[in-house]
């Protein structure tokens, strides 16, 4: 079975849509993009259209994997 390759995944978020400097960083602090696994896309959208968990929070957990990516739960 051929492996995958992660895919690339950005906020469009800018400085002027958050109310302050401190939560524009607060929301960008583990980066403005990650990477993630195919399956893990399909949790990113779903979460993020139903308000269940952020951008940044998906960031983080990239940012805790060995390589930088978010896998799937």
């Amino acid at each position: 079975m051929a492996e995958s390759h992660p895919l690339l995944a950005v906020t469009a978020l800018t400085r002027e849509e958050c109310v302050d400097e401190e939560d524009y960083e607060q929301l960008t602090e583990f980066s403005r993009g990650f990477r993630t696994v195919p399956a893990g896309l399909h949790d990113v959208h779903a979460n993020q259209s139903i308000g269940n968990l952020g951008f940044e929070e998906y960031a983080a957990w990239a940012h805790g994997d060995p390589e930088g990516i978010y896998r799937s739960f």
